[in-house]
């Protein structure tokens, strides 16, 4: 059985070529540890702001219009 390929975001930059094997060849996607540890401690920073008490437009705001 032939295993899919893996693509791990943030180790180089992203091919369209890597786009279509995850689109047509089921290929597995991942985030490598470097990504991780940014997407943390843009969580970490967020959570501070968010606790001291700053208002952050799409996070503890409205995002645009409210048109219904």
């Amino acid at each position: 059985m032939i295993m899919p390929n893996r693509i791990v975001l943030g180790s180089r930059s992203l091919l369209i070529e890597d786009v279509e094997e995850v689109a047509r060849e089921s290929a597995s996607v991942e985030l490598a540890e470097p990504a991780l540890a940014r997407i943390r401690l843009g969580r970490q920073r967020l959570e501070e702001r968010l606790a001291g008490g700053d208002r952050i437009y799409g996070v503890n705001t409205g995002v645009g219009g409210n048109i219904k």
